[in-house]
């Protein structure tokens, strides 16, 4: 709908503005995973019109209202996007868009099977881009990564691991060196983990994976990706999860940042208002990110001049300038931080993690966190106390869960010509959902009296009260409901999960613990409240 909104407010000489829509329609059709749609995409047909508007009357220093409203509007557009540099002409735009696009044909017919034409088009989607000003548009340094990924991927997918490992390196390198701190490097990163993780390499693969959410905290904006990007590392880590003491808290860290796309969205919104405001914080926020990417960019200056064989008397004046530059630039990082943390609208977006440790302490006897994380497809879930985690791969995936989920809510209450139906809840399916997310634990949470569940995707639309905990009371309910006379709603005997606890749900851990640590309250009096719709 909004693409469809985008293409009216465009007019029909607007080139440069009509291929961009094209190309993010066919982004979003290859992350859908539908290349014949993004290659119809790619075949639309756009204005040869490629000068911006009022261009001419700029040449002669005038700058009409509408002019003015589209460089402002592009500005804007370009920081949100992290489009090419404004300072292009309209017609060298259309040109780097046009080399976007055959870069994107090039990957839909990589995911069509039709690698040699890829490479074609990637080859020419590449010389398109460096031809604008001999390549030295630094903006375009993303592109040029995902050139040499998409290739990595078609020499792995013919054999050539030798190469591919090369490809997804120097993408890797491209990102460390023009885009520190951002979304793009952590993807380089987990697509070279990945690639490990193919290859059979899982301590080098994990080493990676570590560093990614390490980093990942600084980079709210990546969290979207991770769901997807961190299932390599979960699968690697729950193999190892009876063996080695370091798994869980490294999938308890992990998994805070498997955003809920609803979450994801907001702080993507938030976090945009705050780069675009006028106000103090605003400034400060841009401040910082910029503070960011200069400490990222010296240290890896840094660490390329240390690493220099035989180093110059240049380098190594060079390097001592480097390192104090880096000295100054962390000072006033720390001092911006400080600046920062008394603003509200910061903190909602600065980073917010628990240790699995910190966590523990908080959990008191007789007490349970279980958190359920969903990566990808795959289910995973993790039962701690104040002494003991328990790590497990759930056997249903996340398309079982949605379907399991909407069965049992089905069978509570459903509408049926416009009217709200009851019928008996579905005791089997519930005692058979409750065997898949807490496989192997009933001993463990035997001794919890009070569990903080949380629960990720559909399972949030389902109190985990109305599991069953044992088999026993099924198969008698299930007897007496064969009588002819039988009331289906007799659930007599039926071991329901709530029925000896207490549960609070928590949306993540940093909410559990932020309401462990508020002060009591001091009111002495309760408090009612009632409220009544309106009439119409």
């Amino acid at each position: 709908a909004l693409f469809a909104r985008a293409d009216r407010l465009v007019a029909a000489s607007d080139g440069v503005t009509q291929r961009m829509i094209r190309n993010f329609r066919a982004i979003d059709a290859i992350n859908q995973r539908n290349p014949a749609v993004a290659l119809k995409v790619l075949d639309r047909q756009v204005s040869i019109d490629t000068e911006m508007v009022g261009e001419t009357r700029l040449s002669q220093g005038e700058i009409t209202k509408m002019l003015a409203d589209q460089i402002n509007r592009e500005n804007a557009g370009l920081k949100r996007l992290g489009g090419v540099d404004s300072s292009l002409t309209g017609a060298e735009r259309a040109q780097i868009l046009d080399g976007q696009a055959l870069l994107l044909r090039g990957t839909a017919l990589r995911l069509s099977g039709q690698s040699d034409q890829a490479l074609t088009a990637l080859q020419q989607g590449i010389d398109t881009i460096v031809a604008v000003r001999n390549g030295r548009i630094s903006s375009t340094g993303w592109l040029r990564a995902e050139v040499a990924t998409q290739r990595a991927l078609i020499q792995e997918s013919r054999g050539d691991f030798a190469g591919a490992r090369t490809g997804l390196t120097e993408a890797l390198d491209i990102y460390k060196l023009e885009y520190p701190q951002s979304p793009g490097l952590l993807s380089a990163k987990g697509r070279l983990a990945a690639f490990l993780a193919r290859r059979g390499e899982a301590d080098a693969s994990i080493a990676l994976y570590d560093e990614i959410v390490a980093e990942g905290e600084a980079v709210p904006s990546a969290r979207a990706a991770m769901k997807e990007m961190l299932a390599p590392y979960f699968a690697q880590l729950a193999a190892r999860a009876d063996n080695d003491p370091s798994v869980a808290a490294r999938m308890f860290t992990a998994s805070q940042l498997l955003q809920r796309p609803g979450v994801a969205q907001t702080q993507a919104v938030l976090a945009r208002e705050l780069s675009e405001g006028n106000d103090e914080a605003s400034a400060l926020f841009r401040l910082a990110v910029t503070r960011t990417r200069e400490i990222a960019r010296t240290s890896a200056e840094i660490q390329r001049l240390e690493a220099l064989p035989s180093p110059t008397p240049d380098d190594v004046a060079a390097l001592a300038l480097a390192r104090e530059s880096l000295t100054t630039q962390q000072n006033e990082q720390t001092a911006l931080q400080s600046r920062l943390g008394q603003y509200s609208q910061y903190r909602v977006l600065s980073p917010s993690s628990v240790t699995l440790a910190e966590l523990q302490k908080l959990l008191g006897p007789r007490e349970g966190y279980y958190k359920v994380s969903f990566v990808g497809q795959t289910v995973y879930g993790q039962l701690i106390t104040a002494d003991r985690v328990r790590t497990v791969s759930i056997a249903l995936t996340r398309a079982d869960l949605d379907k399991v989920v909407a069965k049992l809510r089905d069978s509570i209450v459903v509408i049926e010509n416009g009217q709200p139906t009851n019928y008996p809840f579905d005791v089997v399916e519930a005692r058979k959902l409750y065997e898949a997310l807490f496989p192997g634990l009933k001993q463990d949470l035997a001794a919890i009296e009070h569990l903080v569940y949380e629960p990720d995707g559909a399972l949030l639309q389902l109190p985990p009260g109305l599991l069953v905990e044992d088999q026993k009371g099924v198969d008698a309910y299930l007897e007496r409901s064969a009588a002819i006379d039988a009331d289906p709603f007799d659930f007599t005997g039926v071991a329901w999960f709530g029925r000896d606890r207490r549960f609070s749900i928590a949306v993540s851990p940093r909410s559990f613990a932020d309401v462990r640590t508020i002060a009591p309250a001091r009111g002495k009096q309760t408090y009612l409240g009632v409220g009544e719709n309106a009439p119409p």
